[in-house]
């Protein structure tokens, strides 16, 4: 997420999309951050539970570029299973906005995320 600058043949400039990088991104960062998660729970006999989360978010570089339609959304289910310490999570998110609509991820962790 976020402003980020192209990194090719030992030259720096500004990135707009992943395409164009070729892969050599270093994020910049901004002065504006907005995040948001919304999770809802469902929890099972045994210690077990399922979820179904939906992450939003996006850096801006200033506030004059500002734009709502840039969030990126993100939205998939996880598995818990809740130990004495924390649970134990596995989740799976699918990017469903630009720059790369279908892109997916996959974490194990431990503890709650917020």
């Amino acid at each position: 997420m976020g402003p980020f600058l192209c990194q090719r043949d030992g030259k720096s400039s500004e990135g707009v999309d992943d395409v164009l990088c070729g892969g050599g991104k270093v994020f910049a960062g901004g002065e504006l951050l907005l995040e948001a998660s919304v999770e809802l729970r469902f929890f099972l006999p045994a210690n077990f539970g399922l979820v179904a989360f939906a992450d939003f978010g996006e850096v801006w570089a200033t506030k004059e570029n500002l734009d709502f339609g840039e969030l990126n959304v993100a939205v998939g289910p996880g598995f818990r299973y809740y130990t004495p310490f924390g649970p134990i999570r596995a989740d799976f998110g699918v990017l469903v906005t630009d720059p790369e609509p279908g892109r997916f991820q996959f974490h194990i962790s431990i503890g709650q995320a917020f």
